[in-house]
């Protein structure tokens, strides 16, 4: 089974074919898929409690420049259909280490839960959205819906998926929109795609377990690329317990933080010709150096960002070099525009690499300047440095000596107005990398946050430290259960 995905990723695209055969409406459509996944036990069904462990294909955030990665995720999804409620279970990797995210919504509302802390937050989230990406993986919880509700099957059309014959319908339900299904004859749901998730999710070895249908594998894949692959899922019982949804009576409400994430511009001066510039969470470095500027920060946006600044300072002069810190894929999003502004890329060669195949067309080598450990730039107002950390391998900061800043990407950064953050392994890494070095910093500013952690704010920060995590005991995903 597995095998006929993975011919299915090589050939980079769905193999779709119209076919002649009986056309179906939306209620014989939705009865059809009803009687597959258990009939008179799927109308009849309330509740799930449904399991997904699968490895995620990771190259996008990895380690290392261009090397895929694999990284465990295990969750589980329990459900109320009647009365929509669901929770949320979810283990994964970052840094090199385990993470838990657990929510809930009920009829009070939606909330995240910190079951180390034994603190709950209010977040704004629906039955569509309190689980994120999970109930896209789960075939059966999209045939409960589809028997529910019919009539929200559309553009019902005869079409063949891997030269098998079947339907396809789009459907829209219970929050949720822009979804596509291709259905087998016999029922049985074999794909999904989702509008703006540029993912299609690969149904296949149907089984039965508590009398449901539930499908055993499952591949997702994204621009003809495997992104990730099921290891083992499991439909774990159609009753949940109530507690599940609720919020257990010792946690407390966490305390209210205000965050500044503003969605206005913001130009902030740091220092003669150095200027801070972003809004939201996307941020970057320019610094002026004769009749041109350096930009560091390569977030989406950064065009608008650096125009911004021009309009600010009533100047024409271009962006002429910018330093890439780091290859993952969110801090590349404004590389296009930086190509497109004429700027020259300054950064580690497996970098630049990875930019280099980004780009809409290629540049030639002039327009690439690599360099290994460290480099003075912007007649000596710069000094950028590589630093391994545990976030990512090759990752380059860069230095203003003179006026003792210091700006990097997904190093440090604080969404709170006030207060000191967090300190993380990487936290602790670079505050050890500049004590070895010698270098003394005022300032440290973030491609993430409009916040300037002063010298105090980040040395404090280590004395607060995030603690392990565990994973609560009742959660069936945890590795020693």
């Amino acid at each position: 089974m597995i095998h006929r995905f993975l011919l299915a990723a090589a050939l980079l695209a769905a193999n779709f074919s119209n076919s002649s055969y009986a056309s179906i409406d939306s209620e014989a459509l939705s009865e059809l898929v009803t009687k597959r996944y258990g009939g008179d036990k799927l109308v009849q069904l309330n509740q799930l409690w449904l399991r997904d462990r699968y490895i995620r294909i990771d190259k996008e955030q990895s380690f290392y420049p261009g090397i895929e990665e694999a990284k465990n995720n295990d969750a589980e999804l329990l459900i109320d259909f009647q009365q929509q409620k669901m929770a949320l279970r979810y283990q994964g990797e970052h840094d090199q280490q385990a993470f838990y995210q657990h929510q809930l919504l009920n009829e009070k509302g939606a909330y995240s839960l910190d079951d180390n802390t034994k603190e709950f937050s209010v977040i704004k989230r629906g039955f569509s959205n309190i689980a994120g990406g999970l109930p896209y993986r789960m075939d059966i919880f999209w045939a409960k819906l589809i028997s529910l509700y019919p009539d929200k099957l559309s553009n019902i059309q005869e079409q063949s998926y891997y030269a098998k014959d079947g339907y396809q319908a789009n459907f829209a339900a219970a929050g949720f929109s822009g979804l596509s299904f291709n259905i087998s004859l016999a029922g049985d749901i074999v794909s999904l795609t989702v509008d703006g998730r540029k993912q299609q999710f690969q149904f296949d070895h149907h089984q039965i377990t508590h009398g449901l249908r539930f499908a055993e594998q499952l591949l997702v894949v994204a621009g003809g690329n495997i992104r990730n692959v099921s290891v083992k899922r499991e439909l774990l019982a159609a009753k949940v317990p109530d507690e599940v949804f609720e919020l257990p009576t010792s946690y407390k409400a966490a305390k209210a933080v205000a965050q500044v994430m503003p969605q206005e511009m913001q130009i902030q001066k740091l220092a003669e010709g150095v200027y801070h510039v972003g809004k939201s969470v996307g941020f970057s470095l320019f610094v002026e150096v004769g009749d041109s500027f350096y930009g560091v920060g390569g977030y989406q946006g950064l065009g608008e960002r650096f125009k911004a600044l021009q309009a600010k300072l009533k100047s024409d002069k271009p962006l002429a070099y910018q330093i890439v810190s780091h290859h993952h894929y969110d801090h590349l999003g404004g590389m296009q525009e930086a190509a497109d502004l004429g700027a020259t890329f300054i950064g580690s060669a497996k970098a630049l690499e990875v930019v280099d195949s980004l780009l809409s067309s290629k540049l030639p080598k002039s327009r690439y300047q690599s360099f290994v450990e460290q480099k003075s730039v912007a007649e000596g107002k710069l000094l950028l440095a590589e630093f391994e950390n545990p976030h990512v391998a090759n990752h380059i900061v860069t230095l203003l000596p003179k006026d003792k800043i210091l700006f990097a990407e997904d190093l440090y950064f604080s969404l709170e107005a006030s207060g000191v953050p967090e300190a993380e392994a990487r936290h602790f890494s670079l505050a050890t990398w500049l004590k070895d070095k010698g270098v003394i910093i005022d300032r440290f500013a973030a491609g993430h946050s409009v916040r300037i952690l002063s010298a105090e704010e980040f040395s404090s920060s280590l004395s607060q430290a995030k603690k392990s995590l565990t994973c609560p005991d009742l959660w069936k995903i945890c590795r020693s259960n």
